[in-house]
């Protein structure tokens, strides 16, 4: 009822935030993934739209459908357009190159319309990056390791066709290509070939000139400049074996966040700001589009330095690795098991957020099951101990701040459930408020205000 007034408004029903509009999107055929999820697959749209009402603590679902001309293929990412109500997706398969789909959204009906799709240009497409101001959209493919640049028409969102503008391939992306690797390969070396996994603009200079891509196996931060074709500047090195997930930045302070997905730790790094200023650029490496875009160390460890770095240690002309921290209790920091032969962390990371007061970051743990919050030092960006809170489920694969951070939605991929949390920004606490079913979610997407609220 309260949606159904609230859509007829034109409003919000999530008792009258101006964020409270979530999407989720599912797997719908564990077959062609990476990965091996134990839930049930989604078996409608692979998008779903909520509400979280926050006068009753509660989610309310407003479809399991939300998509209504399409079914997308193992649902992925999701991200709006900045300025128009133009929401696009990718899809994850290992078989064949994924897809990029462009979708209308109807703020009053909760709805997305598919306007067009285009090619990603690689395997498992796990990221894309939306630059409204030079009209693309970057996509992160996982599985080959290939970075693909798709125009977006500038008037309506819609993606443009024809070839893409650029693709990129990390060195060792081409293992894919050469010896054609299953997902058992793959289980059991997870670093055999490099994995880009996300593509992060640095929010400091307004010129949304820096790119910052994590691959998982390489252990490296790759650093591109992107004001015409991307063009390789620099590189952090982690130590070897922490495979990094995600990166974000903090919103004011000079200091980024890495996700570790295989040694469950985060990186913290600061951030030259001088390094990203145009004036100050000089050496660039010129990649080469389609194939290898460096020279890399292909020597392997076998994962056996988790150790911290610092300063010097590891770094590049921008980011500077200057505290590693465990994402774990104590008791759980280096568990394991042996699975058909195969080592395997007890626990792996998955997502990474800064909250929206800029004084705590979150961190998904899937084994362990839980929510690690982070207080941020508001004067240098360094990290305390974490707490820990467990995550409503099986699995958090991902999870997204509602209601300008007064709430935190958690997708337990393998109980198939959504957890709703409050969160008091005063003492970190979390407290669960909700938990509803809902089949195999992969990414949950807080859809920002609309122009017209933003400017009100």
């Amino acid at each position: 009822a309260a949606y159904a007034a609230a859509a007829a408004a034109g409003a919000p029903a999530g008792g009258g935030a101006a964020d409270a509009l979530l999407l989720v999107s599912s797997y719908t055929d564990y077959g062609t993934l990476a990965h091996t999820p134990r839930g049930v697959p989604e078996a409608a749209s692979g998008v779903a739209a909520y509400e979280v009402d926050a006068t009753m603590r509660a989610l309310v679902l407003v479809s399991r459908s939300a998509v209504t001309n399409a079914r997308l293929h193992n649902a992925a990412f999701l991200v709006k357009h900045p300025s128009m109500d133009v929401v696009y997706a990718s899809t994850e398969r290992i078989d064949t190159e994924g897809s990029i789909f462009a979708m209308r959204l109807d703020r009053n009906r909760r709805e997305l319309t598919v306007l067009n799709s285009a090619p990603a240009k690689g395997r498992s497409t796990c990221f894309l990056n939306c630059d409204a101001g030079r009209s693309v959209l970057t996509a992160v493919n996982y599985w080959d390791a290939r970075l693909a640049v798709v125009g977006i028409n500038p008037l309506t969102g819609h993606l443009a066709g024809g070839p893409a503008k650029q693709v990129l391939q990390q060195a060792r992306g081409e293992y894919v290509d050469r010896c054609a690797p299953g997902r058992e390969e793959h289980w059991a070396y997870r670093q055999r070939w490099a994995h880009t996994h996300c593509a992060v603009t640095e929010p400091y200079t307004g010129s949304n000139n820096n790119l910052f891509v994590a691959d998982l196996g390489e252990d490296k931060i790759l650093w591109f400049d992107a004001s015409g074709a991307l063009v390789r500047r620099g590189e952090c090195q982690l130590p070897r074996g922490v495979g990094p997930r995600h990166l974000v930045f903090h919103p004011t302070l000079r200091v980024a966040y890495v996700v570790n997905e295989l040694n469950s730790s985060v990186s913290m790094l600061a951030v030259d700001e001088a390094a990203l200023n145009p004036e100050t650029r000089r050496g660039l490496i010129q990649g080469e589009g389609g194939g290898p875009i460096a020279e890399v160390d292909d020597s392997d460890d076998g994962g056996s330095n988790r150790s911290s770095v610092t300063g010097a240690e590891a770094g590049s002309d921008a980011l500077t690795l200057l505290q590693s921290i465990s994402t774990l209790p104590a008791d759980w920091q280096g568990r394991s098991a042996i699975k058909n032969g195969v080592w395997k962390a007890a626990s792996h990371c998955s997502e990474i957020k800064v909250h929206p007061s800029g004084k705590f970051l979150f961190v998904a743990n899937r084994g362990h099951d839980s929510l690690a919050v982070f207080a941020i030092d508001q004067a240098t960006g360094t990290l305390a101990a974490p707490t820990f809170k467990p995550s409503g489920g099986m699995t958090p694969r991902n999870f997204s701040f509602a209601c300008g951070g007064d709430f935190v939605v958690v997708g337990n991929q393998d109980s198939n459930t959504l957890a709703l949390f409050s969160f008091d920004a005063t003492s970190g606490a979390l407290t669960l408020e909700d938990c509803i079913d809902h089949p195999s979610p992969n990414y949950v997407y807080t859809v920002p205000r609309s122009e017209a609220a933003r400017a009100a």
